[in-house]
């Protein structure tokens, strides 16, 4: 009767788990001086098993810059890189979560590649010195980039206690994550909705001015030259 018992409830657990009632939450992050920051990485940590995604993202190459210049996928996930600029480009990445190179190409696009660690991947072009790209891998089904408004909404489990923020300007190398509890944070209401307030102690004025990331090319670039055979 034991051995029933404990099965009934494990049963019970997981069947919870799979069907945990998801509502929407909403974050808006602003930077030191209240300014809303766009291109900023929510993603909503919980202990649930996600599953991985089957479609292939696109991080494309136009106009010799990336498109989308920021991109989030899921763990386990797989990237294409088309070009579509009547160039050639050569795409390489030198970030711990995910070194990889796509040689010298025009037109061909070549198998997908597996991003199968969490992390930030930072993307040069090894001709291009002023190409960069990011690839913001979520170890969570529950992950969004934030708009011009600075705010993004996330369908996940009703319950959160904690978020990972990630934005290019909190560091130098563009691969700095935050933790934040969401007990820790200001929670108002806009225009009737409640929304998570999101502080990061940056300058969002300086997001169109591109020097850090022609920075972090560069040192990715000269590290991608010292170390490739």
């Amino acid at each position: 009767m034991k051995t029933l018992f404990y099965a009934l409830v494990l049963l019970l657990l997981n069947t919870n788990s799979a069907f945990a009632v998801e509502a929407a939450h909403n974050f808006i992050v602003i930077d030191k001086s209240g300014n809303p920051v766009s291109n900023a990485v929510i993603e909503v940590l919980t202990t649930a098993a996600a599953s991985t995604p089957s479609k292939v993202a696109v991080m494309d190459q136009v106009d010799k810059q990336f498109k989308p210049q920021y991109l989030v996928v899921q763990q386990g996930q797989s990237v294409v890189f088309p070009n579509n600029d009547n160039i050639r480009h050569h795409v390489y990445s030198f970030s711990p979560a995910k070194r990889f190179e796509i040689k010298l190409y025009a037109e061909y696009v070549e198998a997908p590649i597996l991003f199968e660690k969490q992390g930030v991947v930072v993307l040069g072009c090894n001709i291009h010195d002023r190409m960069v790209g990011y690839i913001y891998v979520a170890g969570s089904s529950y992950a969004a980039l934030t708009g011009k408004a600075g705010t993004v909404e996330i369908i996940a489990p009703m319950e959160i206690n904690s978020i990972r923020v990630w934005h290019n300007h909190l560091s130098l190398n563009g691969l700095e994550m935050l933790t934040m509890e969401v007990k820790d944070l200001e929670i108002s209401d806009i225009n009737g909705t409640k929304t998570i307030r999101v502080p990061l102690d940056m300058d969002a004025t300086e997001e169109g001015n591109d020097t850090d990331n022609r920075k972090r090319a560069a040192d990715s670039r000269n590290k991608f030259r010292k170390f490739s055979p």
